[in-house]
């Protein structure tokens, strides 16, 4: 909860918002530059400052094809962003203590 603090989040909607952040990144890894994808809680636009040449305005997409499972820890406030992640093929963080 203290990123959701520090970013201006609200305790009632993390679990949005997670969701919304899972879609986008899996959006920037299946295209290529120019980024204009729109979203309720964010806006990933990347046009006017396209540098490829020089690899800027490249957002990396995984190097493992197909992509590695990525691991987000859930916490208890984003069990069906987990649960959606894992939909995707993303595994959880386990914690231990």
């Amino acid at each position: 909860m203290s990123d959701a603090e520090v970013f201006g989040q609200s305790r009632s909607r993390p679990q949005r918002d997670v969701l919304e952040c899972i879609n986008q990144v899996l959006e920037i890894w299946a295209s290529d530059p120019p980024y204009n994808i729109k979203g309720k809680y964010w806006n990933i636009v990347l046009e006017r400052q396209l540098m490829l040449d020089l690899g800027q305005g490249f957002l990396p997409k995984p190097l493992q094809q197909p992509q590695s499972a990525d691991r987000r820890d859930g916490g208890r406030a984003v069990l069906q962003g987990v649960t959606e992640a894992a939909a995707r093929g993303w595994e959880p963080i386990r914690r231990t203590s």
